[in-house]
């Protein structure tokens, strides 16, 4: 079996440590863009923007965060996409926004790295089901970042007597939307592909950010299970934001990414807590 073959690379990790390497996993990568974006007089709203959300995540993520830890989460995060979808802010044809007053939050960003987190918690059938229910709307959308980043947490998830599935829906879904790719929006400076602005402003800068972004992926040393597949999510992001005009996730300007980063923290430290308090209680019954 894969997941017994594979190494626990947390074991020697203390819960302190594991809450630590998850949090800077947040902010090198924000604060390696937010640097990036004053150097290159960038407009001050995206600085306020990202400042203003990585306060938000950070408080995010120090709230308990049990009322996250429930299977209906994932299940209402996919039905947000699907909603998104259908009656979301349109641009050229793509809908891949939702508003919030003045504010027009992306909803993959925004909640998939949430619905990854929680996704194991529901039943293998309906797990499959929300699966394909948020690949289904990142297709009708279009936004084939998304579609890449979910096949991503899919394929660094642990395995499990669903993962084969799993792993053909998101394929196929990866297929149906290349196929069906349609011409995408110009790229928006300082948001998308902003590796690749930088890179053509500064090899300095480019390293920087580049380093921000691996430092992203730091998220799998803090919890075996959740923190793969969110790696995974956001390795997918990256690469989706490298060779198309897509987000550049916590490097780029967008409130979403990082609000949804501090979400998927909170429910993933729940779990942790949760499952913490679940091996003392077999402890004290020994």
């Amino acid at each position: 079996m894969i997941r017994a073959s594979m190494p626990n690379t947390t074991q020697g990790l203390s819960a302190q440590k594991r809450a630590a390497l998850s949090v800077l996993a947040l902010v090198l990568p924000v604060l390696a863009g937010l640097a990036w974006m004053i150097v290159a007089d960038a407009p001050l709203r995206l600085v306020a923007t990202n400042l203003a959300a990585l306060t938000i995540a950070l408080v995010i993520i120090a709230l308990p965060g049990r009322f996250l830890h429930t299977p209906a989460t994932a299940l209402l995060c996919a039905s947000v996409m699907v909603l998104t979808a259908i009656a979301g802010t349109e641009v050229d044809n793509v809908r891949r926004w939702f508003a919030l007053g003045p504010l027009h939050l992306h909803s993959g960003m925004m909640f998939l790295p949430l619905f990854i987190v929680t996704l194991p918690l529901l039943p293998v059938i309906l797990r499959l089901a929300a699966l394909a229910l948020a690949l289904f709307a990142t297709l009708f959308q279009p936004d084939l970042a998304m579609t890449l980043s979910l096949l991503g947490a899919t394929v660094f998830a642990p395995a499990n007597k669903a993962k084969r599935f799993a792993l053909g829906i998101a394929i196929a879904a990866l297929l149906a939307g290349v196929m069906f790719d349609r011409p995408q929006p110009a790229p928006v400076a300082f948001v998308e592909r902003v590796i690749a602005q930088a890179w053509g402003a500064s090899t300095g800068w480019f390293l920087v950010l580049l380093a921000g972004q691996i430092a992203m992926l730091g998220i799998a040393l803090s919890a075996q299970t959740q923190g793969r597949a969110l790696a995974g999510f956001w390795a997918g992001c990256t690469i989706a934001s490298m060779i198309a005009p897509y987000p550049s996730p916590l490097i780029g300007g967008g409130a979403a990414p990082i609000i949804g980063f501090g979400l998927a923290l909170c429910a993933m430290r729940a779990t942790q807590r949760i499952a913490a308090q679940g091996v003392g209680k077999r402890a004290d019954l020994a």
